[in-house]
């Protein structure tokens, strides 16, 4: 496929002029937000220096104590798997069912699986990385992502579910409806761009595909596992883990340092509004939880609305994730091409999907009980579902 390199260093497919105007808007759109965030957090920390400490401490043992120990295993072993080259293998054998149900290659099942056994960000970085080596193209990373950026069970079982809303029952209605909103977002989003791309290649907009007939492509097994062994054959076992282990603590250093930064801000934004509004109500949590989903997910629990809705507010705010997790996976998507508009606007779209399966999950449970009782109405569903 033919190439052009534009003034900036970045590569673009096709030649298309119009790309690269959309690529310098998108670099002034992020210039903008980097320099809100900067502004907006100094400011912040010099008119209440004593709270913003406080939010930074707080941040700092939740990433010490309990990202850390979390997530760092998992981010080790997924490395290590992809450095070995095992990814591939793993991805063959979810070929068939991927290619026939998204149209995605067979990777995306290995990144699916990591996603959902570790949570955020781990299935976004494992995109950025393969996209990173050449091993999938920036559609396909566009396309994967919007099923592969989901929440942990342990989080949503343990932490909201049984801390949170003191109910193990609301857990696995959210854990459900989490999980097939991922999946309905991925068939949703990915059906309309082929389409998309299809009635662009029939009107000659020239969208190519690779030479196999396909949009998109994973390396074929046998040029796969030879590029892989290529690569460990000059590397021992220890050399390969400890690269591993470095590479997982700088992501993780980096999601330590959004976590306190959206700690600052979640914790300024919740008390302005608390403020403003004179209490701290169901709608400044939701509000908080656009920008730190625990933080939210946390004030929704104890706020004084229907069970129902604490279930149905929370599963949003768990798989829209906020905007903490997003700049979390931003950050480790590296040059994989997909805009933080992109991220925002399929993960409002998986949010608004989860909450409906939450709802309709406990409309079912409802109405197979035998009770007359709604979603939407001030009952303690925690006794009928836990």
């Amino acid at each position: 496929m033919r190439t052009r390199r534009y003034r900036g260093g970045r590569r673009c497919s096709g030649g298309n002029g119009g790309e690269r105007w959309k690529d310098r808007g998108t670099l002034l759109s992020q210039q903008k937000i980097t320099a809100l965030i900067a502004v907006g957090g100094t400011l912040l920390m010099m008119i209440s220096p004593q709270s913003s400490l406080a939010s930074a401490r707080k941040a700092v043992v939740l990433w010490l104590f309990t990202v850390l120990p979390s997530m760092l295993p998992f981010f080790i072993c997924t490395d290590l798997l992809m450095r070995s080259g095992m990814h591939i293998r793993l991805g063959n054998l979810f070929e068939r069912p991927f290619r026939k149900l998204f149209g995605v290659p067979g990777v995306a099942g290995f990144a699916y699986i990591s996603s959902i056994l570790s949570g955020y960000p781990t299935g976004a970085k494992i995109l950025g990385e393969l996209c990173e080596k050449g091993q999938i193209r920036r559609q396909d990373v566009r396309d994967i992502l919007t099923f592969c950026s989901t929440s942990g069970p342990l989080f949503i079982l343990g932490a909201v579910g049984s801390g949170m809303l003191q109910s193990a029952g609301a857990g696995y209605i959210m854990l459900a409806a989490h999980y097939a909103g991922s999946l309905l977002t991925g068939l949703f989003l990915i059906r309309r761009s082929a389409l998309r791309r299809a009635m662009s290649a029939a009107t000659g907009g020239g969208i190519r595909s690779d030479a196999s007939g396909g949009g998109s492509f994973l390396f074929s097994g046998s040029t796969a596992d030879a590029t892989a062994k290529k690569r460990t054959e000059k590397k021992s076992v220890p050399e390969l883990l400890s690269e591993s282990i470095v590479s997982s603590f700088q992501s993780l250093i980096v999601i330590g340092g959004y976590i306190v930064l959206f700690m600052i801000l979640t914790d300024a934004a919740k008390n302005l509004f608390a403020q403003i509004s004179g209490q701290n109500g169901f709608a400044g949590d939701l509000l908080t939880g656009c920008l730190e989903m625990t933080v939210g997910c946390s004030g929704v629990s104890g706020s004084a609305v229907p069970f129902a809705w604490k279930i149905a507010a929370c599963t949003f705010l768990i798989s829209f994730g906020g905007l903490s997790i997003a700049a979390q996976s931003m950050s480790v998507l590296r040059n994989s091409g997909v805009s933080l508009a992109f991220f925002l606007r399929f993960k409002l779209i998986h949010g608004l999907l989860s909450s409906v399966c939450a709802c309709t999950i406990m409309k079912i449970l409802s109405d197979c009980r035998g009770t007359a009782v709604s979603v939407f109405e001030p009952a303690d569903l925690s006794a009928k579902t836990a």
